[in-house]
């Protein structure tokens, strides 16, 4: 890390908080010492069919975090906005086993029953109604000429 940080040589009326976040966000970034590690790693399922036996996978902590790398997660926000918590699959399975559940074979934990049926209903009528207007006698016929125009 650079010992002086680029907001330093701003003069003092301009050294505010904002003007300091942004000059750490970006100039700071370049003035900077590299500190990041290089990794040669591969990531993510290993049952796609680009897959080759061999191939250098990035090692987890556990067996179901290396199972279940890149899968989606469910996050919690508040009325702010603000992220309250982020659950992924494997730790949903480990709060289950916290709890005395059985996580063996999650395709029976997962599973139900569920049915899709859309009744007879045109539900944009249903919802924007006030868009409609309903003739008790359908709408009058209307007189379609070919040749000429009806004056």
């Amino acid at each position: 890390m650079a010992l002086r940080k680029s907001s330093e040589l701003l003069p003092e009326i301009f050294r505010t908080s904002k003007n300091r976040k942004f000059l750490n966000a970006t100039l700071d970034q370049l003035v900077s010492e590299n500190n990041q590690t290089r990794l040669n790693s591969f990531i993510g399922r290993k049952n796609a069919p680009n897959y080759v036996s061999g191939d250098g996978y990035l090692n987890e902590i556990t067996q179901a975090r290396q199972n279940f790398q890149l899968e989606p997660a469910v996050v919690y926000k508040d009325s702010n906005e603000n992220i309250e918590s982020v659950h992924m699959y494997a730790d949903s399975l480990n709060t289950i086993e916290y709890y005395n559940g059985k996580t063996t074979k999650t395709t029976d934990l997962f599973a139900q029953d569920y049915y899709n049926w859309s009744g007879f209903i045109d539900y944009d009528k249903l919802v924007n109604y006030g868009e409609y207007f309903w003739l008790p006698e359908g709408p009058d016929s209307v007189q379609v000429f070919a040749g000429s125009i009806d004056t």
